[in-house]
């Protein structure tokens, strides 16, 4: 199985403000939960590779994919062709990729989990999405996150495929 915490490195994803006026990366919370979920699937069985550990990116920076401090369009493609492949290095019979997006409005935000429908394991991918899904929306709301449910969806519902092959 491949986790995938979005986000990384110098690129942060989405942010947010705490009630307390804290703000909130959005790659430090999927990296917090794929760092929650690893252990929990392990002791389960499952072998489980996680395309980062750290606040940083799955590619190797290379000249082009910096500007201003933010990854560019090309940065941000070699990134997420780097998670793909490290998913088929791994022989992942599963890739989930965790998000939480912030937005002006509850319509523009929310947490999802994303398959790769192009795969031939997507069935699993999706059936393990939705019980990762389910089990961060319930922590999420014991904890009194108002964080809408963006629900399972596959990664052609979020501008195409992350699979490199």
């Amino acid at each position: 199985m491949f986790l995938d915490p979005g986000h990384g490195g110098p690129d942060p994803g989405a942010s947010g403000t705490t009630l307390s006026g804290a703000t909130v990366l959005e790659k430090t919370v999927t990296l917090a939960v794929v760092d929650q979920v690893v252990p929990i699937l392990r002791q389960e069985g499952f072998r489980v590779v996680a395309s980062r550990t750290t606040d940083s990116s799955v590619h190797r920076l290379g000249p082009g994919d910096m500007s201003g401090g933010l990854l560019t369009v090309q940065g941000e493609r070699a990134d997420n062709a780097a998670r793909a492949l490290c998913a088929d290095l791994a022989q992942a019979d599963a890739l989930i990729s965790v998000h939480i997006n912030a937005g002006a409005s509850p319509s523009d935000a929310g947490c999802l989990s994303i398959y790769d429908a192009s795969r031939t394991f997507w069935r699993q991918s999706q059936s393990l999405a939705a019980d990762l899904q389910r089990s961060l929306m319930q922590d999420l709301d014991s904890q009194g996150w108002a964080i809408p449910n963006d629900g399972v969806v596959t990664d052609a519902n979020i501008g195409g495929s992350a699979s490199a092959s």
